[in-house]
Formats: C-alpha cells, sequence, structure tokens
C-alpha cells in the first residue's frame, strides 16, 4: 500500500505531504498529525461536519449545549441524546463509504487495546477491534483499506468517544475526515461538485457541513 500516493491524491499530486519541509519529522503518521499543515495549505477547501450550522463562540454556551461521550456516561438522558447523535455521523459515513474506496489512518496499534474496549459494550465489536489492532500491530502500520463498514464504524466510534484518532480518506471522490474527539470533525474537499454531495448527504441525516 503506497500511503504517500493515496494521500497526495487527495490533491491531484500537487502537493507532496512527505516532502514538505514544515511536516512533524516526529509524528508517527502522515496525515492524522499534520492536520494543521494541510488546514493551511488549502484554507479555503477546509469545512466542519457539525451538528450545529455556525459556529457557538460563546464559550459558557458552548459548554452547556455540547454533548460529548464521557459527559453522556454521567447522565442516562444525555446518553440517549448522544447515541442519536452519533448515528447521524454514522449514516453518513455509511454513504459515503457506499460510493468510494475507503483508507483509514489511525492510532490504534499505539494504544492499551483493553483500555480502548472498554468504550464499546457489545462483545463482537470488541473483538472486531482487537483484531483490527492485532493486524496494524502484526504489520507495524497505521492505515488501513476498508472492505467492511463494520471496521470503519468501529473507528469512527472510537473517534467520536474520546479513544482513538483517525483520519478517514475517501478515495473515489477525494474527501478526508479527521475524528476530533468531539461531535464535529474537520473535513478536507478539493472537489466543489462532492463538497455539495457531502453537503447534501449531511442535511439528510440531520447534521451541517460549514
Amino acid at each position: 500500500m503506497n500511503i504517500e500516493s493515496i494521500i497526495n491524491g487527495l490533491w491531484n499530486y500537487k502537493w507532496d505531504i512527505s516532502t514538505d519541509p514544515s511536516k512533524d519529522l516526529e509524528a508517527s503518521t502522515l496525515l492524522l498529525e499534520n492536520d494543521e499543515l494541510v488546514f493551511s495549505r488549502f484554507p479555503t477547501d477546509i469545512y466542519t461536519l457539525d451538528r450545529y450550522p455556525f459556529q457557538i463562540v460563546d464559550n459558557r454556551k458552548f459548554e452547556e449545549s455540547n454533548i460529548f461521550y464521557e459527559k453522556s456516561l454521567e447522565n442516562k438522558n444525555l446518553a440517549d441524546v448522544y447515541k442519536k447523535e452519533e448515528e447521524k455521523f454514522i449514516r453518513v459515513f455509511q454513504i459515503l463509504w457506499s460510493n468510494s474506496s475507503v483508507y483509514i489512518e489511525t492510532t490504534l496499534q499505539y494504544k492499551n487495546i483493553e483500555s480502548i474496549i472498554t468504550a464499546v459494550s457489545d462483545e463482537a465489536k470488541k473483538n472486531r477491534i482487537r483484531d483490527l489492532h492485532n493486524k496494524l500491530s502484526s504489520r507495524n502500520e497505521n492505515m488501513l483499506e476498508i472492505q467492511d463498514f463494520i471496521d470503519l464504524q468501529l473507528l469512527l466510534e472510537l473517534g467520536l468517544r474520546e479513544q482513538v484518532s483517525s483520519v478517514f480518506i475517501f478515495k473515489t471522490i477525494k474527501l478526508c475526515i479527521w475524528s476530533n474527539f468531539d461531535l464535529n470533525m474537520p473535513v478536507y474537499s478539493g472537489s466543489k461538485s462532492n463538497t455539495e454531495l457531502l453537503r447534501l448527504i449531511c442535511t439528510t441525516e440531520g447534521l451541517y457541513l460549514r
């Protein structure tokens, strides 16, 4: 798997992130940990996939209205709300997966597997995460080509639940989306038509691309 070629193909090989002098030389991942470099290189192609149609600038109001996984564990009502919001992201990603080859660059192999799977209740899902972890660790790799949606879903859930950072690369439609340990996610989209497609999908599923 040529990781550099897959990533640089997102911007039609107009820029090689692997040779950029500003990249983080100590990073263990190429795209995931150089997100700010991508954002600065393509400022007009960066969006946010969010629950809200705008950024809440008042920190107090944001803290009061924001829902995140750890907070939902403390309140049954919040847990139900969180699950419904998380499912919106899952549906958006499933639609994108159905229309594109998908690669995920992830920090999963560097994590304590028994610690992170506590965020998942289903035993079959726990075992699937263990399999992904073993696959990456045995190869000393941090990128997966996704065939089965369940693998994408699990890494998405682990990202939203503040366990594992990943970036989701939709190669065919030239999109990449970073997990953000929150119910909002930075997006790179270099194609106007695909940006509008993503915006339509988000709106249909109750989310916003801004």
